[in-house]
């Protein structure tokens, strides 16, 4: 039993041999897959094949109109695939995203924070991740800091103080004497 493997040759539908994905199909073990190149015009780059560059007419709606028939075709014939990759944007668009912008917050604001000061050395309390590699490489990414000037909550004299205030998603500064 072979399987067939449907290839976008790239060629504008030409199904040219030497199109580097029907190259790379071709490597499969043929008693195994059985390549079936997919016509797709709008797969040759370039969405005016026409010679003049200014004329984005013909080429270009010729293009849409392929792409939206190859996807109203996929729709139809995989709408459990068509469903699950919806259901996935929606989910990374209302949970996900607020959650990486939660785990952000505390070295976007970091940046916001040292900022406003003349470099100087900074002790951190509080900070969401026990890594101090983070508050060094934000130190590092702006101008004038260093490296060896930021640290997590260590001893230190005459320091900048950072404090984490989770609720209102900022830090409260005071200085250590």
């Amino acid at each position: 039993m072979t399987i067939d493997v449907g290839v976008l040759d790239g060629a504008g539908g030409q199904n040219l041999p030497d199109a580097i994905p029907m190259r790379l199909a071709g490597m499969l073990d043929p008693a195994k897959y059985r390549i079936v190149p997919l016509p797709y015009k709008a797969a040759i780059g370039p969405a005016n094949p026409t010679p003049n560059p200014l004329d984005v007419g013909s080429g270009m709606e010729s293009s849409i109109v392929d792409g939206v028939e190859v996807g109203t075709g996929f729709a139809q014939e995989s709408p459990n695939v068509v469903a699950f990759i919806g259901f996935n944007i929606f989910y990374m668009w209302t949970v996900k995203d607020s959650q990486m912008e939660a785990r952000a917050l505390p070295t976007t604001a970091l940046v916001e924070t040292l900022r406003k000061y003349k470099p100087q050395d900074v002790r951190i309390r509080g900070f969401e991740y026990p890594v101090d590699l983070i508050p060094k490489a934000v130190a590092v990414a702006l101008p004038g800091w260093r490296w060896d000037q930021v640290d997590l909550d260590v001893p230190c004299k005459r320091c900048l103080l950072l404090e984490w205030n989770r609720g209102t998603g900022k830090y409260v500064v005071s200085e250590i004497k």
